[in-house]
This record gives structure tokens, sequence and C-alpha cells, in this order.
């Protein structure tokens, strides 16, 4: 027996957790909370890509649960004219409280797209609301959480708290991002119900016809109801799904596998010094997939012959996501996703640009 002294170190858990360039003009930037620090993260990330060239700008929300209520108004406030409504509160007791942009920002004249999905919140649909609602970029992805409370925390004698709700979060329009709660209403199943209606893998129009209507600045019509409706649906990524992939990916296997792919010696990695490159040139080999079934079969994992089948190409793109991420970290992880990915496509469609990795 030895006896150790363990000391416990800060672990900085960042809220950009990438930012790169898709091409000579287009800059992205992946935003995974909104913490104390977040609006300096976002500002440095902004400035780095506007030094390589960015003049048009994803922001990625998309699973972003959201957080603090200073930060989504600074960081909003990077992208809107000074005297913009950016977001307001208003309660039953609670007189309204305007949030505006000021006049700093670095990124108010760029072109943007904002990415969202059934994740995000809070914070997330704040941002996403004000550029939606003054008409300053285009948000693409699926209907948001929906969370829209301002709660105020109340010490009791005993040590222990209660979080009272004292007013509503609201788009400049008017919207309340909250969505509906009450007796009649099935709260805790809505998230679920997305997934068996089919809202994920197409627009739901009667969600658009019982709606009610706002007005953007420009006169463009958006709905309320709860959550941020985006301007241009992008369904769920279904392809090459089938319950032996989502086995494999619950049971770890992917990230055992891509770790011991690059840390054992087993296989041989070029161009490991630079990020582009490596993700341009690195393609899985058969013998990676084998060996990852093989993994699998070892974790006692049940395969089925035909669903790996459908699955092949979902497969290769996790192992090239996961051994990407594991020389380059979360910059890596997220380069390689977006290589694939739908929302990111539309993306560059919209601002008449495509990615080329240099």
């Amino acid at each position: 027996l030895r006896s150790v002294k363990i000391t416990r170190g800060m672990i900085g858990i960042n809220s950009v957790e990438a930012a790169f360039m898709l091409s000579a003009n287009t800059g992205y930037i992946k935003l995974a909370r909104f913490s104390n620090y977040t609006d300096r993260e976002f500002v440095a990330a902004a400035i780095h890509l506007r030094k390589k060239g960015a003049t048009k700008f994803i922001l990625d929300l998309r699973g972003n649960g959201g957080g603090y209520l200073e930060t989504a108004v600074a960081v909003a406030d990077e992208f809107l004219k000074s005297g913009t409504l950016i977001v307001y509160t208003e309660g039953r007791t609670q007189p309204r409280k305007n949030f505006y942009a000021t006049n700093r920002g670095l990124l108010k004249d760029v072109d943007l797209a904002v990415l969202i999905d059934q994740n995000s919140a809070s914070a997330s649909e704040i941002v996403a609301g004000a550029i939606q609602d003054n008409d300053r970029g285009t948000v693409i992805g699926r209907r948001s959480f929906g969370k829209g409370l301002v709660q105020q925390p109340v010490n009791l004698f005993d040590g222990s708290e209660i979080r009272l709700t004292v007013s509503r979060y609201y788009t400049p329009s008017g919207r309340g991002i909250q969505k509906p709660y009450g007796e009649d209403v099935d709260y805790e199943s809505e998230y679920m119900s997305r997934y068996e209606s089919g809202e994920l893998y197409a627009p739901d129009s009667s969600i658009y016809e019982n709606a009610e209507k706002f007005k953007t600045v420009q006169g463009r019509t958006v709905y309320g109801g709860g959550g941020i409706m985006p301007d241009i649906f992008i369904s769920a990524d279904s392809s090459g799904g089938s319950p032996t992939l989502a086995t494999m990916n619950y049971m770890g296997i992917f990230a055992e596998f891509c770790f011991d792919a690059v840390f054992s010696g087993k296989y041989t990695f070029k161009h490991t010094d630079n990020l582009y490159t490596f993700v341009k040139n690195f393609e899985p080999t058969h013998q990676m997939v084998d060996d990852l079934i093989e993994l699998a079969q070892a974790n006692g994992i049940k395969l089925n012959a035909q669903e790996l089948e459908h699955s092949k190409e979902r497969i290769k793109q996790r192992i090239k996501i996961g051994i990407t991420g594991n020389f380059f970290d979360n910059e890596g992880v997220w380069l390689a996703y977006c290589l694939n990915d739908k929302d990111v496509a539309e993306s560059m469609k919209i601002f008449g640009d495509k990615i080329i990795l240099k």
C-alpha cells in the first residue's frame, strides 16, 4: 500500500468548443454553453477568425442548454446595432425590463447563420430570437426547447432553497420563449412527443397554423407558442441509423476504439501536426471497421449484419470524428463533423459558399 496526496486542480470548461474557418470567407463557432466568461471566449474566437478573413459566420447553438442571461445578451450584442432590442423580461408583478445592444461589437457587418435544435434552450433561444426578430441572420434547424422563465432564488431557514418564477423572457417581437405548461398540458412528455410525432423529421404544419403570429423588424412572420421556430427547417439526420449503431454508441465502443486506435500504435497516421490536412486526407480503413466490430463483440454486443451494412457509412464517419478528436481535441471533432452536416451545408448554400479547407 502507498499513501498518495492528491491536490485538486482547476479544470477549465470552455464555452467555445471550436472556432475555425470552413472556407476563405466563412468562420464557424461552436458555442456549447453560456457561462460566466462566455462573452470573453466568444470575442476572442471572433477576433481570431476575423484575422483569418471571415466575413460570414456560422454560430452553432445546437445542444446548448443555455446559462447566464448576461452573457447571452453580450453575445447577441456582437451582431446587433446599437439601440437594438435583444430581449425583455416581464411578469405578473414584475415590470418590463429591456436589454439593448450597445455600440460595441465586432460582427455587426457579417453574414450570419444560427444553428439550433430541440436541445437549444434558454440563453440560446434568447440569442436566436434576437437575431431572427431583428432580421440580422438566418436561423436554421429545428424548433428549440422552449425554456424562458426567470426564476428568483429564495433561501429558507434550514439551508434549502426554492426558485420562484417571477417573470418570462420575450423576444423583441413579443414572442414568449417558454413553451406552455399547466394542469391541461403534459409538460413532461412534450419533449418526447416531438420524436413520436415526427416533428424532428418533417415540418409540423399544425404548429404553424395554430401558433400566434408576430412580425420581425422587416415585416416577416415569425411564430410563437414556445421555443424558436427556425427560418429554414432541417430534419434530424437519421440516415444510416440502426439499433446496432445506437447500442455501440451507448456502450462507449466508438470512444474506446478511437482512443486505442490513436495511442496503441496499431495504426499509422499521417499529417497529425495539421488539423486541416489530416481531416482532408484521413479516411477509416476496412481494418479499422473490422476491429471496431470485433471490440463490440468482445463487449458482449449482439450485432445484426444487415444493420451493420445499413450503418456502414455512419460508422466510418464516427470513427473519423473520434480519431480526429483524439488528435486535435474538440476542434477536430467539430471540423470532422461539419464535413457531413446538413445544417452546415445549408448555411454554406445561403452564403453562396462551400467548404474548402486550406
